[in-house]
């Protein structure tokens, strides 16, 4: 009981020391809070009014591929993001998180080349999901059947002329001409628009508040304040312990008042549930504080750890997808950001806006908390508070 009220002590104090005036204040809860709502408010509303139309592609040929292309080209205000099974896009649809799903069957293909059969079985052809009626609907149904008649007549007229299948594969490839904005979940690419970003700008002020607490911890080490509470007596593994927590306080606080900021007060929902949005973000602190502590262990210079730390955070953030999509990097770099934790957070967060469950994430929460353990390991030698720190 004793230490964990030191533990909690230590940690108050720390958050005291950041917050504890207006600056502080400013620097590590305003200024997020008001760069999101700038986010929000300048992309918000262009991104609300595209409502979100999921697509689940299980046929292996082109058929499948043109319905989507076609679909997205006609429509042109809808966003089309694929995911990757049936369940996923029922449950986003039903979570209201999708405004309709479209469900394209596996041997789409197969079936229209094979031609009409006496058999007495129902045709494939693609389905629209949707929770209630909306306006855009009933167009989207209409292109719908309209697509499906027309592949289903020109797969008819190149079997009746006796054409080999291959022309009527080219034709369906050659009429995909336009790229369409998806968002693939297998993948876990985050759709840079005002969610990818927002994301990835609270991401960067995470970091740039774990340096900040961390140099703060430093500081005190180096004005021997916690030798001096070492005398107390209070055990080496306390005041770490108090410290690092009083660090995860701060970086809590911070991720809590920005998502509930834009929820209940810009009324933004990211498309993603609040309750597991913060289980991932909370995930990720954990690695952004090893950071620090490894750069603080290794500068042991109190003046130059905001700049090392600087230098080697911004390069992370930036592989990591926190500005722009993974996608759009080289293939060595897309594997590079697998060994940066952002990248876990991001693609988890990008998953859940796409209907996935939090289970279906374990991989990611392993991994996160791998970066967590490694890292804080690694930076285990600023977590001696006997020793001092050059100035």
């Amino acid at each position: 009981m004793r230490s964990i009220q030191l533990i909690g002590t230590i940690a108050l104090h720390l958050l005291r020391r950041a917050l504890g005036n207006v600056s502080g204040f400013l620097v590590h809860i305003g200024l997020p809070v008001a760069a999101i709502a700038l986010i929000f408010g300048f992309l918000g509303p262009s991104y609300e009014a595209a409502p979100r139309v999921l697509y689940v592609n299980a046929d292996r040929g082109p058929a499948g591929a043109f319905v989507v292309s076609e679909l997205a080209y006609i429509h042109k205000t809808l966003r089309f993001e694929q995911v990757l099974s049936r369940a996923e896009a029922e449950r986003a649809v039903a979570n209201r998180r999708a405004t309709a799903a479209l469900i394209i069957p596996a041997g789409l293909t197969d079936e229209l080349l094979a031609g009409p059969t006496d058999e007495a079985r129902e045709r494939k052809s693609a389905e629209l999901l949707e929770l209630t009626a909306s306006d855009m609907s009933a167009p989207l149904r209409q292109s719908l059947e309209r697509l499906d008649r027309r592949l289903q007549e020109s797969a008819a007229t190149v079997i009746g002329l006796g054409l080999p299948a291959e022309q009527w594969v080219r034709w369906l490839e050659e009429a995909q001409k336009r790229p369409i904005r998806t968002l693939t979940a297998a993948q876990g690419e985050a759709s840079h628009d005002v969610v990818g970003l927002a994301s990835g700008v609270l991401i960067v002020f995470m970091m740039f508040t774990a340096g900040l607490s961390v140099q703060l911890w430093t500081e005190e080490r180096r004005q021997q304040t916690m030798r001096r509470m070492l005398a107390a007596p209070v055990k080496s593994w306390e005041l770490a312990a108090g410290s690092l927590a009083g660090c995860f306080l701060l970086g809590s606080l911070q991720v809590w008042s920005v998502l509930l900021f834009s929820r209940f007060v810009l009324g933004f929902h990211q498309e993603v549930p609040l309750l597991q949005h913060l289980l991932v973000l909370e995930a990720l602190l954990l690695p952004v504080l090893g950071v620090a502590a490894t750069v603080s262990a290794v500068t042991r210079s109190a003046e130059n750890i905001s700049v090392i730390h600087s230098l080697i955070s911004t390069p992370m953030c930036m592989l990591s997808g926190c500005f722009w999509s993974v996608s759009k990097m080289p293939d060595y770099l897309q594997k590079l950001a697998l060994f940066i934790p952002q990248r876990w957070a991001l693609d988890a967060i990008a998953r859940l806006g796409s209907g996935a469950a939090l289970r279906e994430l374990g991989l990611h929460f392993a991994v996160l908390g791998l970066f967590a353990f490694v890292l804080l390991s690694l930076g285990s030698g600023m977590l001696k508070p006997s020793e001092e720190t050059s100035s």
